[in-house]
């Protein structure tokens, strides 16, 4: 829980200035923002891997995670098993997830996306990418202000990508609000 506006840098895992935090095996973190801001001075603010769980909500009003503009994601799922047996999850339910110039939030190989909540923002290319896993959408925003992608880009040429979208407000500025490519 913050209990006040701060700035992180985490750690640089890749090398390139990349990853701030990274969480796997079978951590579970809920990051409640309780009305404050914080801001990633790194490109990759979140990384999930495994079968890592994480929770973004606000129990105060106005929270937010933030990454300046030039950096990268806002939070990047990674899963390393394509059967879905061991996949990261992260849920939104509250706050707003604003990326800067870039992705605000990536979902590959198996792992899963519920937003129940919340606003997800980007002003790059696209605010939700999905490439492989599963988006499950019911409430909150995605907007992408600017961009080829949309809001919402899902690419199923891998074969494993399911999407729901039952409610919520999807946006794009410069696309389509969603995006689907298939194989």
């Amino acid at each position: 829980t913050l209990l006040e506006d701060t700035r992180f840098k985490g750690m640089d895992r890749f090398g390139s200035n990349v990853g701030a935090f990274i969480f796997d095996e079978a951590a579970s973190v809920t990051l409640d923002l309780n009305g404050h801001t914080a801001t990633a001075e790194r490109p990759v603010t979140f990384i999930l891997s495994d079968t890592a769980r994480m929770t973004v909500k606000d129990s105060g009003s106005g929270g937010a995670l933030v990454n300046g503009p030039g950096k990268g994601y806002a939070l990047f799922m990674l899963g390393y098993t394509p059967d879905g047996s061991d996949a990261a999850a992260l849920s939104i339910e509250g706050g707003a997830i604003d990326s800067g110039a870039s992705w605000a939030v990536q979902v590959d190989y198996s792992c899963s996306l519920t937003m129940t909540g919340g606003s997800v923002t980007s002003s790059g290319d696209l605010a939700i990418g999905a490439w492989d896993g599963t988006v499950s959408m019911s409430g909150g925003s995605v907007t992408a202000s600017a961009g080829s992608a949309g809001a919402l880009y899902l690419d199923g040429r891998q074969g494993n990508l399911r999407a729901s979208i039952s409610g919520g407000t999807l946006t794009a500025q410069a696309a389509q609000a969603v995006r689907v490519e298939s194989g």
